[in-house]
């Protein structure tokens, strides 16, 4: 490995002794790509046959959550501030919101692609705690 932190090093039980198959490689995808439904299928359908499956749904889907969370906290916000600013931070901020949610769609796509090239990446935050709850080690960068 090449020295990425969102590589984990091999150790007993990690992922070095869990290849993926092209199946579990195929759920890993479908866990980032498709939103809360996605992981939540993958981590039912999945979880006793694959723990690298049941790492990248858990971790796919406690990110979507956090990202839904905040979706529907700022929008309310930037409603009422284009009420009281008569549109105006509806002009500047729902651009800015549309810009946010089509860099989150290429995350996860990358993301996705990289879970279905057989990867171990991980998301910020959640990506550690993911991997601990799967695994039972921590994330130990390469």
């Amino acid at each position: 490995m090449n020295g990425d932190p969102n590589k984990a090093a091999p150790a007993g039980g990690s992922p070095a002794t869990d290849e993926p198959t092209s199946e579990d490689r195929v759920w890993a995808l479908v866990s980032h790509i498709i939103g809360l439904v996605g992981p939540a299928i993958a981590y039912f359908v999945r979880k006793d046959q694959s723990k690298y499956v049941r790492f990248h749904a858990i971790q796919a889907f406690a990110f979507h959550l956090a990202v839904f969370a905040a979706y529907i906290i700022m929008i309310p916000i930037i409603l009422i501030l284009s009420l009281v600013t008569f549109g105006w931070a509806m002009v500047i901020l729902g651009p800015i919101l549309a810009l946010l949610g089509l860099g989150l769609f290429v995350y996860v796509v990358v993301m996705g692609i990289k879970a279905y090239q057989g990867e171990f990446c991980k998301h910020p935050v959640v990506g550690a705690w993911a991997y601990k709850k799967v695994y039972e080690q921590d994330w130990k960068p390469v």
